[in-house]
């Protein structure tokens, strides 16, 4: 009863927190999803009464059974002198995640997704506003949203790519109206590499050779000659 009464006093009193979604797509079409929440010691100095781990499982505790039986696994977190929680789950294709996964729910009202001939379309549209009426939504008042993956991107609507490492990221607040879509074709990987870097360094290494031969043959003919006197 103690927790139930908890939740319901954060449920009310609950500041937006802090949250990153990271998606991380591998070569084998597996898929590892971190969620990570954090929040302010701000927030948690409301509940002075309760220790931090006991708030922190207590605004979970709505989604207990869901992460539970999915096999997400938890722990507490701290960065930034922010703490909270982070939850991740590895899934076994891209098809097991589209069909299990529920994170978006939190931000977005439509979820939709192609595959066709191994090119896949991920489309979220419509964000949901921070709602103080919904005890089924965490008040998330920005998140950066994080796709990795090794696949070719056909097209994007990030607002930052790290060409690197094949990253794509969108940043989320409760203010802006704002879609994510993203298109990659899984029988191409992607290119990492810079090319006119590659160029450049064909071309210095070449004339470093070029020039070596050229003092050897300087040396073997001037010592030739010296010998002929």
């Amino acid at each position: 009863m103690k927790k139930i009464i908890l939740l319901v006093f954060i449920c009310v009193f609950c500041f937006g927190c802090k949250a990153r979604y990271e998606l991380q797509i591998n070569e084998d079409l597996t898929v590892n999803e971190n969620i990570t929440g954090l929040e302010t010691d701000t927030f948690y100095n409301q509940y002075y009464k309760s220790t931090k781990e006991r708030v922190i499982n207590s605004i979970m505790y709505m989604d207990n059974e869901y992460l539970n039986n999915v096999g997400y696994s938890k722990k507490i977190v701290n960065e930034d002198n922010l703490t909270g929680a982070t939850v991740n789950k590895k899934f076994n294709s891209l098809e097991e995640y589209f069909e299990l996964s529920k994170a978006y729910t939190q931000f977005y009202e439509n979820f939709d997704y192609k595959i066709n001939n191994g090119v896949v379309t991920i489309d979220l549209k419509n964000q949901l506003l921070i709602s103080y009426d919904r005890g089924d939504k965490y008040l998330i008042d920005d998140c950066d949203v994080v796709i990795t993956l090794p696949f070719k991107v056909k097209k994007s609507n990030a607002d930052y790519v790290n060409k690197e490492t094949n990253t794509y990221i969108w940043n989320l607040d409760a203010d802006t109206q704002k879609d994510i879509y993203i298109k990659f074709d899984t029988k191409m990987g992607a290119d990492l590499k810079d090319n006119s870097i590659s160029i450049i360094s064909f071309v210095i290494v070449g004339i470093a050779v070029i020039v070596i031969i050229g003092i050897i043959y300087f040396i073997y003919d001037k010592n030739k000659k010296s010998n002929e006197i």
